[in-house]
């Protein structure tokens, strides 16, 4: 039979391209840690000598990496939130307090594979290798938290629960890739469990909380057939041309965030916020939700950003991370559709006319159906999709609609809690009605004067965390 295999997040590799080994602050473990993990696992007793502690060079990378994240799970204080049926980030697919017991009475050995399928991070094989966990490359690539929720995912389907394909969310079409249910506390309704607890806790570090709170949240929303309940904090982060960053939360004022160092665009890039300066010659870089705790990796989009010249970055005209995503520069549209490669491809525009910007479409209360649409000087407008997770191709459609006045007026246009917004560049923030195929932006009153707004990026956070 099969093995159950389980695929990295590839939407969260775009967004943080994991490196473990940056994120980790543990360079050693303590003797006594080392000894209570081999009396579980015996595999370890070779590493124990008489050191107090040992580090890399005493056990190897790879031996080193899977024994600091038996340590997480050992030692970590999970901070578990109170089940709330309306909020699948509280449920529990395992009601254990000790997360090491549940987990060491599953587990028996682990097997570091040289040559695993292509994107899986690890799997077992359960009824030929039960206790057996292998681990591919990819988990040597993970934070040290997410290798922790990794095991406690390939434990879980020793108890019989098994993968199916998926048939919505951005891993749509991937076979053996998601569960049904969350609420039936299969592997990745454990993965959900683990990652929030985890982010929730004392011991985790700042530099890993924003990577585990957004792997929490995709998982909720792309790993379950079902799309269960979440309860979110619906908001606008706006950034203004004197470098403050106000939060909108579309019920009551605008609130400050931050000044940045300079005048800056910032983007939601998975709940996390991707910053990319008005000066060509700063970098872009990466920070938390509230643009406190810089994240190591600033994602493949921001990466490649980075490495061009002062006068190419000036020539980028948008930088969407929904729906299809990509990056406008000049007239040419840099997608990442391939997901072996996981490189940027260009496509020139000209064909098709001159382009302004990247919308976000979505007119759906829930944000469920968001569509990445390229926009024309002259109103007209294209749908962009990739043409299958394997190939560079982009498949373009015009669409039956039409901006009535300044196309070439707008920066940015998102869909958000079953309205359309427009930034204009006046910085002024509009709604964008629709009558009849024909888009037309009114005025927008925010609960505060205009302050020169630069960029608006929509963001929803759960309430959990």
């Amino acid at each position: 039979m099969d093995g159950l295999f389980c695929k990295i997040v590839f939407l969260l590799t775009l967004l943080f391209s994991v490196n473990a080994n940056a994120q980790t602050e543990v360079t050693c473990i303590s003797h006594g840690d080392l000894e209570k993990i081999a009396k579980d696992f015996s595999q370890f007793n070779r590493f124990l000598t008489k050191q107090s502690e040992y580090c890399t060079q005493d056990m190897g990378e790879q031996w080193f990496a899977i024994a600091n994240s038996l340590r997480v799970l050992m030692t970590l204080a999970p901070d578990e939130p109170n089940y709330d049926a309306d909020d699948a980030l509280t449920y529990k697919a395992i009601t254990d307090k000790d997360w090491w017991a549940y987990f060491t009475k599953r587990a028996d050995e682990f097997i570091i594979q040289s040559n695993c399928p292509q994107n899986v991070v690890a799997y077992v094989q359960p009824f030929f290798g039960q206790g057996k966990i292998n681990l591919c490359q990819l988990f040597f690539e993970q934070t040290v938290s997410s290798q922790a929720s990794t095991m406690m995912h390939e434990v879980r389907h020793f108890d019989g629960h098994r993968h199916v394909t998926c048939s919505q969310g951005n891993e749509k079409g991937n076979g053996g890739a998601c569960d049904n249910e969350i609420t039936k506390r299969g592997s990745y309704a454990i993965s959900v469990q683990t990652l929030v607890g985890m982010a929730r806790a004392t011991e985790t570090s700042v530099n890993e909380k924003p990577m585990l709170e957004a792997e929490a949240v995709y998982m909720a929303f792309n790993k379950f057939n079902s799309v269960p309940k979440v309860k979110l904090s619906n908001s606008i982060i706006l950034s203004n041309d004197q470098s403050e960053v106000y939060s909108w939360n579309l019920r009551d004022g605008v609130e400050p965030v931050a000044t940045l160092p300079e005048p800056s665009i910032v983007i939601n890039s998975s709940n996390n916020l991707t910053v990319y300066p008005v000066d060509a010659q700063s970098e872009a870089y990466r920070t938390d939700k509230n643009l406190f705790v810089s994240v190591e990796n600033p994602g493949l989009y921001a990466k490649h950003y980075n490495t061009e010249s002062p006068e190419d970055r000036a020539q980028y005209k948008a930088i969407s991370y929904f729906a299809t995503g990509g990056l406008l520069k000049g007239n040419s549209l840099l997608s990442l559709c391939n997901r072996d490669s996981l490189k940027l491809a260009a496509t020139n525009l000209d064909s098709r006319g001159q382009f302004v910007t990247i919308m976000s479409l979505s007119t759906d209360e829930k944000d469920e159906q968001r569509e990445s649409i390229l926009l024309a000087e002259n109103g007209d407008m294209f749908r962009y999709t990739c043409q299958s997770k394997s190939s560079d191709e982009v498949r373009f459609e015009k669409l039956d609609m039409k901006i009535a006045q300044g196309a070439d007026t707008i920066v940015d246009s998102f869909g958000f809690n079953g309205e359309q917004y427009a930034l204009l560049n006046d910085g002024t923030l509009g709604l964008i009605q629709f009558q009849n195929n024909i888009l037309r932006i009114s005025a927008l009153n925010l609960p505060m004067p205009n302050q020169g707004w630069i960029s608006a990026t929509p963001i929803s956070l759960p309430e959990v965390f």
